[in-house]
């Protein structure tokens, strides 16, 4: 009679839809991280040259940035795989031997009654001289 559904549940469509907007949502947040670690690594450069001595300080800022960079990349790239929906179809082993011995009975099939049509073949070919 009533079929409860849960409103924030997405049908496929809507998940199709939302998976193309992954390509520009990345390009724009790797833009927007560039951004955020070139504005960033100046005071940090600044603030860490003590602990690296002699580098050279335009050196140190590019060091600083490229890891600001990449941190934050892979703290996003942390929490995008969490996000990201889960396939619901589970395999087990029990079904993956069955399919494999699908496989290999369909394949035995196959070669035997490729050995009978050449031996078929053959015969015909013997009778046929």
């Amino acid at each position: 009679m009533f079929k409860q559904t849960d409103p924030l549940a997405k049908d496929e469509s809507q998940l199709r839809r939302g998976r193309a907007w992954l390509g520009i949502t990345g390009l724009i947040l790797t833009i927007v991280f560039a951004a955020v670690a070139y504005i960033l690594s100046a005071p940090l450069a600044e603030n860490t040259q003590q602990f690296v001595g002699q580098v050279d300080p335009s050196l140190w800022r590019t060091i600083v940035g490229v890891a600001l960079f990449f941190i934050c990349m892979m703290v996003m790239s942390v929490l995008f795989a969490m996000m990201v929906p889960k396939t619901k179809e589970k395999f087990s082993d029990r079904e993956m031997k069955r399919d494999k011995r699908e496989i290999q009975v369909t394949a035995a099939a196959k070669k035997a009654r490729q050995q009978q049509v050449r031996k078929q073949i053959a015969k015909a070919r013997r009778e046929g001289k």
